[in-house]
């Protein structure tokens, strides 16, 4: 690693970071005690291990990109994991092979006097179901389904009114994603 230079980041002025080479692509920055990289787009190593095309990348090659050893990148990642920074690894899941070939979003407002608690015992219960989250504003939550076609989301969407108290449902079929990725870029 570099030797710390007086070099600052921009959005953390007081804090010095080690001037990167033209072979690396990262800054180490002292963070109690210990060095946190930093990738030169402002990503963490958690960012660089969330940018990673799967989450089975070994603590070799993690390290690689980061310039670290495996044992210093297994460090690292036990880390943040203990800091709940890394909450997890997860497969993605392509649900056209399932045949589940239709992805909407479906909004929905619930009706007055039925709980947020109450929909979402239900709500989690139901197939194709991928996720939900809470929301703001006029609407109460967003879901996202997979179905085998548009009866079965006509379905979803009449069992999501008849027995999880919802009023009123606006859907959008999902024609393309075009990206799933993880990786939030910190300001």
């Amino acid at each position: 690693m570099a030797a710390l230079t007086d070099s600052r980041d921009p959005y953390s002025p007081d804090i010095p970071r080690a001037a990167p080479s033209s072979k690396t692509s990262c800054s180490a920055f002292p963070l109690a005690g210990t060095q946190f990289v930093v990738c030169r787009a402002g990503a963490g190593l958690s960012d660089c291990l969330a940018r990673a095309s799967h989450g089975r990348l070994s603590f070799r090659d993690l390290g690689a990109q980061v310039h670290l050893s495996p044992n210093a990148t297994a460090e690292r990642v036990r880390r943040l994991q203990s800091a709940n920074i890394i909450c997890g690894f997860h497969a993605e899941i392509d649900h056209t092979k399932l045949g589940l070939s239709l992805q909407a979003y479906i909004d929905v407002q619930l009706r007055p006097g039925t709980s947020a608690q109450s929909f979402e015992a239900v709500a989690t219960k139901l197939p194709g179901i991928i996720n939900a989250a809470i929301l703001t504003g006029a609407l109460d939550f967003r879901l996202r389904v997979a179905c085998q076609g548009q009866s079965d989301l006509v379905q979803l969407i009449e069992t999501l009114r008849s027995r999880a108290g919802v009023q009123e449902t606006n859907t959008t079929v999902i024609l393309k994603e075009l990206a799933a990725n993880t990786y939030v870029r910190s300001i």
